[in-house]
């Protein structure tokens, strides 16, 4: 995906999202940020 990145970087930032957003209104913001990839995606196509 992106170059430089790898997996202990990704746990890190889940972990940082998980204490930042909190585990109660966390599937809100994934489907937000799910939802806001997805206009990013069709509007490169």
């Amino acid at each position: 995906m992106l170059p430089g990145i790898g997996g202990v970087e990704y746990l890190v930032i889940a972990a940082l999202i998980i204490i930042f957003v909190g585990p109660k209104d966390l599937p809100a913001v994934l489907r937000g940020l799910g939802k806001w990839w997805g206009k990013i995606r069709s509007f490169s196509r």
